[in-house]
């Protein structure tokens, strides 16, 4: 049952137990005191009754107060945890955005450096990355499919794949002693990763 729902609800329980309970209270007549007259004259006390119906009345009012307030409970403890999942969620998503961002931020200072980068220099720069943000977001991967829903996490998990496998390549040709066409690879790397980052700052939870 949503919150609102809920609420609305617990609002209508306690104002119907409310009402039932005073009229079920109203319902108990209290004793009367009578006063005699002439020989008569002195004091009777009356004992008081009840009216048809008051106790069933003031039980249903009673029974109805206590369910809205254990509704109202429930709403508000409902309303809590969902607080407490949005928040989550959007930190989880944080989270992706950042690891994305740092991958696509060192990519590109790869790219800006290529005309003085040393083989050594390029495969320990690939290997830092490899082994920090790509593997802290692909190991994750399946929370973030969870988070957003499966069509929107292969939006943004395709061009990171297709990124990822060419700066792979890169550090095998770079290792093979092939800089130059290791380097090449940077900048197309870096155009998927740019897909990736884009639709990673669209999601939505």
């Amino acid at each position: 049952m949503e919150v609102g729902l809920q609420k609305i609800l617990a609002n209508a329980l306690l104002v119907c137990g409310f009402c039932l309970g005073t009229v079920g209270a109203a319902g108990f007549r209290q004793a009367e005191i009578l006063e005699g007259e002439g020989e008569q004259a002195g004091t009777e006390t009356r004992e008081g009754g009840q009216e048809s119906g008051s106790v069933a009345a003031f039980g249903v009012g009673l029974f109805l107060i206590a369910a809205g307030g254990i509704l109202a409970r429930q709403a508000k403890r409902s309303q809590w945890n969902g607080n407490q999942a949005n928040a989550s969620a959007h930190t989880g998503l944080d989270f992706f955005r950042n690891k994305m961002a740092a991958i696509y931020d060192e990519v590109g200072r790869l790219e800006e450096e290529r005309a003085t980068l040393a083989s050594e220099d390029f495969r320990q720069r690939l290997d830092a990355l490899f082994t920090g943000d790509c593997f802290d977001l692909g190991s994750r991967h399946e929370e973030l499919a969870s988070l957003v829903g499966f069509a929107q996490y292969a939006k943004v998990w395709d061009g990171f794949a297709t990124g990822e496998r060419l700066l792979s390549r890169a550090w095998s040709l770079a290792t093979d002693g092939h800089l130059a066409e290791a380097l090449e690879e940077i900048p197309v790397a870096r155009k998927h990763l740019q897909r990736s980052a884009e639709a990673m700052a669209g999601l939505t939870v």
